[in-house]
């Protein structure tokens, strides 16, 4: 089971992942790609997504590369 901080990093990490979806959901690539808000709301999603994966243990980090 992981530590209440790891928990709450993976909470942040599927709620991200799950935002970035919803955001670019039903558009095609030129869409998202022409449209400043979204791709800055997707990236900043995975911005989010890769600072919460840094508080994850080693051990965690070992196990799922």
């Amino acid at each position: 089971m992981p530590s209440d901080a790891a928990a709450a990093a993976l909470r942040d990490m599927e709620r991200h992942i799950s935002l970035a979806t919803q955001f670019a959901a039903g558009l095609d690539y030129e869409v998202v790609r022409d449209d400043t808000r979204t791709v800055y709301a997707v990236t900043r999603c995975l911005e989010i997504i890769s600072e919460a994966s840094l508080r994850l243990p080693d051990e965690m980090k070992a196990r799922y590369p």
